[in-house]
């Protein structure tokens, strides 16, 4: 009964806790400390709670404490033996371990309390309890580890001295039956001390003796994410003694995202870091051993990387072998910097700033190795372009990396990357080998193929670079085999000494400055350089530079430059720098310091004028003296300034000594030419004394342009005591112009005038006029300058006073120009002629006429200009037409700005011009707004504007216009009416009439089916645009439609390399700004062209002021100017046998008639180019030598010219005949056969031409037309290829046979007979072109040969009728010089008489009658004296072969032509408006 009663007892509370306490009491007895429990309450097979539990260690801290521990039972089966537990429950508890020196902990006390020491067998019991525990919750855990043994303070988490606070978890189906643990973990969380902070741990964890497995794995911090799955494998416990080795891990990262600062709680070295990677991708093996297969790393903004990888070795970075296969990396300039910033916590960028303009940097590749012996190569994808590497490099046990491999750049942007605008693009394949990166130590070999490198805009090609630097020498060959360059270099530098040695040898060859962009113009050098020097600039430079075999070539000529020599030797005072060439000759001997030699001058000229407050570094030491002796400036003007000539010799000397204020200099040019302005025997002569610095500069003659020039030159000028006297005297006493002006400037440190300039009484001469200036005018300059400010001329001038007067002329100027529109200047003109500015004008085309009155309001000169002005101009006169009366008012209207501006012309009466709008002069507006009315106004007022297309305008426009837009842009509408308007066009020098209407519209003139006549009156259609937005250069888009159009009019003077007159029926386009412009034309020629084609130096044309000197150097002379500059063409032209073409060479003039279709091209440069096959009909060829020598040759029909780009690379097929009546007899001795009688007959010396049209081969032949029979007969003789060059040449240069009988005259009868021959031939031939051209009968041809032979040829019914005869002497040589044997007839003198008719007008069928000299007489009684008259039909046809013949013979062929003929084409004569042509591309 005891027994139920107690076991009924304890099931209450009080019962429990009574017992619980006293056995804490026992404990806290037992175990010497304090053990407390607060109550007890257990319900049998359901529960179990346990209220404050408190456990002290002996240290008196507290061990454990737990307010509340509940269990809840879910059932308990004795009988099965099983506890199911639903819930174990600990709230806010606190469990404080430690760990002490003597590796004991403050829980061993208890642990051995109930050790019962030597363990006994256990005896079975049967089934043991299946113990199953759904839930684990811990709430608000408090938890405390120290280890005193090592109490050293650590940064992050101190795994000796743990205090996680907050923790809380939940544990769910905790199972330790299968496995030594398996639960699910859910919602883990904590803080440590560190700052660490766990937010959650969710995963289902198994671990077993072998591994360990989380599932489902989710860690997160504030910053940190993990998951999803981590596998730990091991052999047992202890492996983890040995992780790195032995745990084996398998991990696969699925939206991971980690933070280095959250990592830095575990390692300390990242403290101060802040990365934040994102990690996808699996992760397995040993830490020594580990693979990564599709792992993606994503930081920053915009990096990624994916691959994989193996890495074996680890810890020891040293030994660790790493096979990183990068499937992709894609980062930039800006992330990495942002990654490395959060990795240092340094915001300064260690990657170069050049890195950024790589844009998005992609690489795939592999890295393979060790940190110090490894192999890399892979592909960079970069905005600049693509890099290939492929590099192995090994680091000694001294750190200094050895390297070799290659590096590939495909389409690299260097420039841009390293922010070089002369740089550009790059391919290349570099193979290196190489030891180190320090520059002192680096060692260096490369071998280098550069298939192009951009540099200054071009693109050079096929370079190689072979060398070797090692211990700062390089020694290596460049070479370049581009097609505007060509160089060999091969040398060493040695940088090791403080002055770098230099030695090499280079060879350039080819070098085209203009397409390599260093020179405007068409520039090519060849040369050869060799160097052996030590020095890093000219203050220091000892050795020589030889530039040898220099040839310096443009289109027009060709300098070659022997050698440049520089020499320099020796330091200080005694040190000399000597060049010496062909070109010049200088010379510098002292101590110079040339980086503040400018600063020197500076100085000199602060001495003597110390208020213009000149800034200038401290000079250094300047002792030296210098000369220069320039020789020949051409080859330094084409390289340099091509519009600067010296034709002649140019001196200067100078003495410069900065410790004594010295800086004399004095030169002497005798010609110096600036484009069109000509400084003749100019002379230079400066020098300072301690009180005045005094230069004196001098001329002969200053030539402004063709018509205006200033003689006696002389500008004196002494600077001293902040001021200058000046002199200026131009001209002598009997000059057109002259000036002797007489004036002080004044300088000042303070004050409003800080730069005044005083005229003092002056005479000026203008036009054989005598002008005065007034006195006391006064000129102030760089007034309001503030001290901190520099010298400024133009910052604010003021002109007090000036007038220039003549009778009642006067011109007069009053105010101050600046930006400041405050600021005004007053010009006032009183009955001023223009024609004053004649002189002026002339040379732009203009002359003036007219009287000037009014004044004008200037201001804002400098920046935004306003006016206002009354002006009139009294009977206004532009080169020579009268365009009547100018009134023009303009006035400024303060409140709104705007200049209101009023402008017309009255002609006898009528307004021709009137001009009414308003421009506002505000700075953001600067707009126009005016309108243009012309009636009949004359068209020569637009030459201004269009003088770069065309000239001589004449005729009248009407127009009503609006001008609008900015000043600097206006833009103009409306409509244009020409009335016989008539122009030449500058390119093509041809004339044409315009009656018609144009729109403008946006400055733009559109021409709609606008009509152009020639001289003949034969119409084009033109349409397309002219936008004038660009007055100087407009630009063109213009098509026309021509028939039988003028479409050129040049000489030679107009452009070198073709010219003539040419009518064509076709399509002309002409594309481009006038600079630039692109004429294509593709028609066919017409009737009257004639089209010149010189290919050497010179060429004599028929007209007189076509004719062109060229001495023996040309280069000395002026060159042609041409309005071709800058203009490229494209002439598709179908030439037939109306088209005469003249071909001029070193041999003569080649002129012809045939069928071609040719294609000429000429470029912007000068670069022309020919194409096509010239079939000749027809033609002479003018054989000249010397001058001298002139024979006139007929062209058989059927030669040819062929050309094929270069015009002087043509080749010819052609057969030349000479015609001459002579005597047989000579020929007849020299052949030793019986001599005939003394008669002359018509014989052919043939020249047969072939191969290089410059440079022909050449076959002599002679033929006797009209008796065959002596060739016959002589056969044998001239069978012989010398006999026949013998009497062929005879014939040509003496027009007489060569006999054996001659040499008995000795050379000097030949010699004499030759010269009257070739003389009298000259002559004639002159004499002949002056009766053609001063006749002027085109149906009329007239021959005198010499003064025994003439012949004529006239021309009738277009030519289908031609009569010709001839008259000759018919004796041999025995005639003296004095015998004009042709006139007084007797049986002497022989006449022919021919009369064709063409019954067709091709010639295939001719009628024929003559009556000439019986020459053989065996088919008759006929003597030679006698006449013989005949008549007859001629028919020729060409065939190809024998059926063609016989199809001519039956009428097969002529039927067909007849039915061909039949058909006869309907041919529009009127130009139809042209379809738009297809551009050629570049």
């Amino acid at each position: 009964m005891l027994l139920i009663l107690l076991i009924f007892s304890l099931q209450y509370k009080p019962v429990q806790t009574y017992i619980a306490k006293k056995t804490a009491e026992y404990l806290s007895t037992e175990l010497n400390t304090k053990v407390y429990v607060g109550g007890l309450y257990i319900k049998p097979f359901k529960s179990l709670v346990l209220d404050t539990l408190y456990v002290e260690d002996r240290e008196k801290d507290t061990l454990l404490f737990s307010p509340k521990f509940t269990v809840d039972l879910n059932f308990v089966s004795l009988k099965l033996r099983k506890i199911s537990v639903n819930t174990i429950q600990m709230d806010n508890g606190k469990i404080y371990l430690k760990k002490y020196k003597d590796q004991t902990t403050n829980l061993a006390f208890i642990i051995n309390y109930f050790d019962t020491g030597k363990k006994t067998p256990k005896k079975k019991t049967g089934k043991p309890f299946d113990v199953i525990l759904n839930k684990i919750v811990l709430n608000n855990i408090a938890f405390k580890y120290k280890n005193f043994n090592n109490t050293k303070p650590v940064n992050g988490i101190n795994f000796n001295d743990i205090y996680l606070s907050n923790f809380s978890s939940t544990v769910l189906d905790l199972d330790t039956k299968k496995h030594l643990v398996k639960m699910g973990v859910k919602n883990m969380t904590f803080r440590e001390k560190s700052g660490f902070y766990l937010k959650s741990l969710t995963t289902n964890a198994t671990i077993d003796k072998d591994q360990m497995e989380f599932r489902d794995l989710l860690l997160e911090t504030p910053d940190s994410k993990l998951s999803d799955y981590l596998q730990l494998k091991y052999s047992t416990f202890k492996d983890f003694g040995q992780f790195v080795s032995k745990v084996y891990l398998k991990t696969d990262f699925r939206n991971t995202k980690l933070n280095s600062s959250d990592i830095a709680y575990f390692s300390p070295n990242l403290a101060k870091s802040s990365v934040i990677l994102q990690l996808n991708g699996k992760v397995s093996g040993y830490v020594n051993d580990l693979k990564a297969k599709g792992l993606i790393i994503q930081s920053g903004q915009a990096t990624y990387v994916k691959g994989d990888f193996s890495i074996k070795g680890l810890p020891l970075m040293k030994q660790t072998l790493m096979d990183l296969n990068f499937e992709q990396v894609s980062t930039n300039k800006k992330d990495i910097d942002l990654i490395l910033a959060r990795a240092t916590g340094s915001k300064k960028s260690i990657i170069p700033e050049f890195a950024n303009k790589l844009g998005t940097i992609n690489f795939k590749g592999r890295f393979t190795g060790f940190i110090n012996d490894f192999i890399s190569f892979g592909e960079f994808k970069t905005k600049a372009g693509r890099l290939v590497t492929d590099i192995n490099m090994k680091i000694g046990k001294n750190s200094v990396p050895a390297y070799n491999g290659t590096i590939k750049a495909y389409d690299f942007n260097i420039g841009d990357v390293f922010g070089r605008s002369d740089l550009g693009r790059t391919t290349l394949s570099a193979t290196i080998s190489g030891k180190g990166f320090k520059f002192n130590s680096l060692q260096e070999k490369i071998k280098t193929d550069i298939k192009y490198f951009d540099y200054n805009g071009y693109r050079y090609s096929n370079i190689d670079v072979d060398g070797s630097f090692i211990n700062k020498i390089f020694n290596g060959q460049i070479k370049v085999d581009d097609s505007n360059l060509d160089l060999d270099f091969d040398g060493n530098i040695n940088l090791n000494p403080e002055r770098p040695i230099f030695n090499f040898h280079a060879v350039v060859r080819g070098a085209n400055l203009h397409k390599l962009n260093f020179v405007k113009d068409t520039v090519q050098i060849d040369a050869e350089l060799n160097t052996n020097f030590s020095g890093s600039n000219l203050e220091n430079i000892e050795g020589t530079v030889a530039i040898n075999r220099i040839q310096l070539t443009n289109p027009k000529n060709s300098f070659i430059v022997d050698s440049v020599n520089l020499r320099a030797i020796g330091t200080g005072s005694q040190r000399s720098l000597n060049i010496g060439s062909d070109i010049l000759d200088a010379s510098i001997k002292g101590q110079y310091d040339l980086k503040t030699l400018p600063s020197y001058f500076k100085s000199v000229a602060n001495r003597y004028i110390p208020s213009l407050g000149l800034k200038y570094v401290t000079p250094g030491k300047q002792d030296f003296e210098f000369s220069l002796n320039i020789k020949y400036f051409d080859p330094i003007s084409m390289l340099l300034i091509p519009d600067l000539k010296i034709p002649e010799q140019a001196n200067f000397n100078g003495k410069f000594v900065s410790s004594e204020n010295i800086a004399n200099l004095n030169g002497f040019i005798k010609l110096i030419q600036y484009k069109k302005i000509k400084i003749n025997d100019l002379i230079i002569d400066e020098g300072t004394t301690d009180n005045a610095m005094n230069l004196f500069i001098t001329s002969d003659r200053i030539d402004i342009s063709d018509s205006l020039y200033i003689k006696n030159v002389n500008i004196a000028n002494i600077l001293r005591n902040d001021s200058l006297s000046l002199n200026i005297k131009l001209s002598d006493k009997n000059a057109t112009n002259q000036l002797d002006l007489n004036s002080l400037v004044e300088f000042k440190t303070e004050g409003e005038e800080r730069i005044r300039l005083s005229v003092l009484p002056s005479d000026v001469i203008i036009n054989r006029e005598v002008w005065k200036i007034q006195e006391k005018v006064s000129f102030s300059f760089d007034e309001g300058r503030e001290k901190d400010q520099a010298f400024s001329l133009l910052r604010r001038t003021k002109i007090t006073g000036f007038e220039l007067f003549k009778d009642n002329q006067m011109l007069t100027i009053d105010g101050i120009i600046s930006k400041n529109p405050e600021d005004k200047l007053l010009v006032g003109f009183n009955t001023f002629k223009l024609t004053t500015f004649n002189s002026l004008t002339k040379p732009m085309g203009i002359t003036l006429g007219g009287t000037l009155n009014g004044e004008a309001t200037l201001s804002g000169l400098g920046g935004t200009p306003n006016l206002e002005a009354g002006i009139k101009i009294d009977s206004l006169n532009y080169n020579k037409i009268a365009i009547g009366d100018l009134n023009m008012t303009a006035g400024l209207d303060n409140s709104t700005k705007l200049i209101n501006v009023k402008m017309d012309i009255v002609n006898q009466g009528k307004t021709t011009l009137d001009i009414d709008g308003t421009y506002n002069a505000n700075s953001d507006q600067n707009s126009l707004d005016m309108k243009v009315q012309m009636n009949d106004n004359e068209v020569i007022l637009f030459q201004p504007l269009l003088k770069n297309l065309v000239s001589n305008m004449y005729g009248k426009v009407s127009a009503e216009l609006t001008v609008t837009g900015k000043l600097n842009n206006p833009k103009i509408n409306g409509g244009l009416s020409l009335n016989e308007a008539g122009m030449t066009v500058n390119y093509l020098k041809t004339p044409y009439k315009i009656t018609d209407k144009v729109e403008v519209e946006n400055s733009v003139i559109k021409l709609t089916n606008l009509k152009l006549r020639d001289i003949n009156n034969n119409e084009a259609i033109a349409n397309g645009t002219v936008d004038m937005a660009n007055p100087n250069n407009p630009e063109i888009h213009i098509n026309l439609q021509a028939n039988n159009f003028m479409a050129l009019n040049t000489t030679s003077k107009d452009n070198p390399l073709y010219y003539g007159v040419a009518f064509g029926t076709g399509s002309f386009s002409f594309n481009g700004p006038t600079n630039d412009m692109r004429i294509i034309i593709n028609a066919k020629t017409e009737a009257g062209t004639i089209f010149n084609i010189p290919l050497n130096s010179s060429a004599t044309v028929s007209k007189t002021d076509f004719i062109t000197f060229v001495a023996k150097d040309s280069s000395l002379n002026k060159p042609k100017e041409t309005s071709f500059k800058g203009l490229t063409m494209d002439f598709d032209l179908q030439v037939d046998e109306d088209t005469e073409v003249n071909i001029f060479t070193d041999l003569g003039r080649l002129s012809g008639r045939g069928q071609s279709q040719l294609s000429l091209n000429i470029t912007s440069l000068g670069d022309f180019e020919m194409y096509g096959d010239y079939l000749i009909s027809s033609g002479k060829f003018q054989f000249t030598a010397q001058d001298f020598i002139n024979k006139l040759f007929k062209i058989s029909e059927g030669g040819s010219i062929r050309w094929t780009g270069n015009p002087v690379e043509a080749a010819i097929n052609l057969k030349a005949l000479y015609e001459v009546r002579a005597s047989i007899g000579p020929l007849y001795l020299a052949a030793g056969r019986p001599t005939q009688d003394n008669q002359k007959v018509a014989a052919e010396a043939v020249m047969n031409l072939s191969g290089p049209l410059l440079t022909p081969n050449i076959a002599f032949d002679i033929n006797f037309p009209a008796n065959a029979y002596i060739k016959d007969e002589l056969q044998s003789y001239l069978s012989d290829v010398n006999n026949t060059n013998q009497q062929a040449l005879s014939l040509i240069v003496r027009r007489s046979f060569a006999g054996s009988s001659e040499q008995s005259d000795g050379i000097g009868g030949i010699a004499t007979s030759t010269f009257i021959s070739a003389g009298s031939e000259l002559f004639f031939n002159q004499l002949n072109t002056i009766l053609t051209q001063s006749l002027n009968l085109n149906f009329v041809d007239l021959n005198i040969r010499s003064f025994n032979e003439a012949s004529a040829s006239f021309r009738f019914l277009n030519d289908r009728l031609i009569l010709t005869g001839g008259v000759t002497d018919r004796t041999n040589n025995t005639r003296t010089f004095s015998d004009f044997s042709v006139i007084g007839g007797g049986t002497e003198v022989a006449r022919d008489v021919e009369a064709l008719y063409l019954i067709k007008k091709n010639g295939d069928l001719v009628l024929r009658a003559s009556n000439r000299l019986n020459n053989r007489s065996f088919l008759s009684n006929l003597s030679n004296n006698d006449y013989v008259s005949a008549i007859g039909l001629v028919y020729r046809r060409d065939f190809d072969s024998f059926k063609e013949l016989l199809g001519i013979l039956i009428g097969n062929k002529r039927k067909e032509e007849r039915e061909k003929a039949d058909e006869k084409p309907v041919q529009d004569i009127n130009a139809i408006k042209p379809e738009e042509p297809e551009l050629k591309k570049e």
